[in-house]
């Protein structure tokens, strides 16, 4: 019993987007060493949260949630690929987490209740599209939710359900 209660401290600490155990903001401020940011499109929260420096050659942790914080259901329409990420230097794109995966042209819909709230994993190899490890350097990070229309209207995952970008290093 004693165990199965510290996995569930541990979970709920690392999960900024249900329980903060410490200060996190939208701005890219820090939460037990992680960076976290967030975006919102109507009553759906989006949060990006990594480590804000991470040893070159190691796995950079990724995690992408979307929340809905409002008081009704919200009917999404969405594809097969729900999440994406990018990883830029500057204004060129060096990783993106669907790269070369594909997806067939279908799509889906569903309703989040109030509170209901999805979790991705998008980790980085720290290698660019082509699979050659990066140099150490400064890198930001993208992340949306990737659908078509929230409650019938079309958006555009990349602007209207993206997270804030985050700002990481690589040494």
């Amino acid at each position: 019993m004693k165990r199965v209660n510290a996995l569930l401290i541990l979970f709920l600490c690392a999960s900024p987007f249900l329980v903060s155990c410490g200060d996190s903001g939208n701005d890219g401020t820090k939460s037990s060493g992680l960076v976290t940011s967030t975006g919102q499109y109507g009553s759906l929260q989006v949060t990006l949260t990594t480590l804000p420096v991470n040893r070159l050659g190691d796995t950079v942790p990724i995690t992408f949630s979307i929340k809905n914080i409002g008081g009704r259901s919200v009917f999404i329409e969405y594809g097969l690929l729900e999440a994406d990420a990018q990883v830029k230097q500057g204004d060129t794109i060096i990783w993106q987490w669907s790269f070369g995966k594909v997806y067939p042209a279908i799509s889906f819909g569903g309703s989040m209740l109030p509170g209901d709230s999805r979790t991705f994993s998008l980790d980085w190899n720290q290698k660019d599209n082509e699979g050659n490890q990066v140099p150490g350097g400064s890198y930001t990070i993208i992340a949306w939710f990737d659908s078509l229309s929230v409650d019938g209207v079309k958006v555009t995952p990349q602007t209207d359900l993206a997270a804030q970008p985050l700002t990481i290093v690589l040494q």
